[in-house]
C-alpha cells in the first residue's frame, strides 16, 4: 500500500491535503501547510503507486495494463534520478530501482511469460522502497514497505506452490516484522500488531501442511493488516 491511499483514515481536510501534497507538491489546508506536506517525492510515491497497481493488473493477465505502469515508472524514474542523488539516496538503491524498472519493461513485453513471472517483476520495483523512503523520514516507518513487498512475495510463491521459496519469505518476512513491532506497538497498534503476529503463524501453519490455498490467504490478510498498521502513523492527532 502507498502512502497516498493511508489517507482515507484521517479527516477530510487532512487527507485531502496529504493527497495533494504528494501528487502535487502543495500545501494542504493548515494556514502555511508546512505540516500538510508529505516528505516523499511525488515521482517516487508515483513508482510504488505504479508497481502495486502493475503487480495486481499482472495477477489479472492485463498485459496492457501491465505495460502503461512499466511506462508510467520509466518516465517517473527519469524525471526523479537527479533529485534523488541531490536527497541524499544511495546509489545502489538508485541502481536497482533502476535495474527492476527497466525488468518490468522487458517483462511486460514478453507475452510468453506468466502470469507470476510478470507480478514478480513488478514487485521488484518495491524491493528497494524501503531504503529510498527513509531518505524522506516519512510519517509511517519505511519498513512497512517492505512488509508490503514481502507480502506479495509469499502470495506469489503460493500460486506457485513453491513452499521452499515461501519459508524463505516468510522468514524475512517475520524478521522483519520484529524489527518494527515495537514501533508499532508505541503508536497504539498493540491490536493490528497481536494481528500481524497471528497472520505469521497462520503462514506458518499453512507452510507445514504445504497448503497453497491458506499461504496466499495468510499472506493476504497480511498485507490488509499493513494497511491499518499504516494509518495508525498518518491518523490526525491532535494538538
Amino acid at each position: 500500500m502507498t502512502y497516498l491511499s493511508m489517507f482515507s483514515v484521517t479527516r477530510p481536510c487532512v487527507a485531502l491535503a496529504f493527497a495533494f501534497a504528494v501528487a502535487f507538491g502543495v500545501a494542504g489546508c493548515g494556514d502555511d501547510g508546512d505540516e500538510a506536506k508529505d516528505p516523499i517525492p511525488k515521482d517516487l510515491a508515483a513508482m510504488e503507486t505504479a508497481a502495486e497497481t502493475a503487480f495486481d493488473q499482472a495477477l489479472l493477465a492485463n498485459a496492457t495494463a501491465v505495460q502503461e505502469q512499466a511506462r508510467l515508472i520509466s518516465e517517473a524514474l527519469t524525471r526523479y534520478q537527479q533529485q534523488a542523488s541531490k536527497d541524499g539516496v544511495s546509489a545502489s538503491a538508485l541502481q536497482r530501482l533502476a535495474m527492476a524498472a527497466q525488468g518490468l519493461v522487458v517483462a511486460a513485453a514478453n507475452h510468453a511469460l506468466s502470469a507470476t513471472d510478470l507480478a514478480r517483476a513488478a514487485n521488484a520495483v518495491s524491493a528497494p522502497m524501503e531504503e529510498i523512503y527513509a531518505v524522506y523520514n516519512p510519517p509511517a516507518p519505511p519498513k512497512l514497505l517492505t512488509l508490503d513487498y514481502l507480502g506479495r512475495e509469499v502470495i506469489l510463491d503460493a500460486k506457485e506452490a513453491n513452499f521452499g521459496r515461501a519459508l524463505a519469505d516468510v522468514n524475512s518476512l517475520d524478521t522483519n516484522w520484529q524489527s518494527v513491532r515495537a514501533k508499532v506497538v508505541s503508536a497504539k497498534g498493540a491490536i493490528a500488531a497481536a494481528q500481524f503476529d497471528a497472520t505469521i503463524t497462520a503462514q506458518r501453519t499453512a507452510l507445514a501442511a504445504a497448503n497453497a490455498a491458506a499461504l496466499e490467504a495468510a499472506a493476504r490478510q497480511a498485507l490488509d493488516v499493513v494497511d491499518t498498521i499504516e494509518a495508525l502513523f498518518v491518523t490526525d492527532k491532535p494538538d
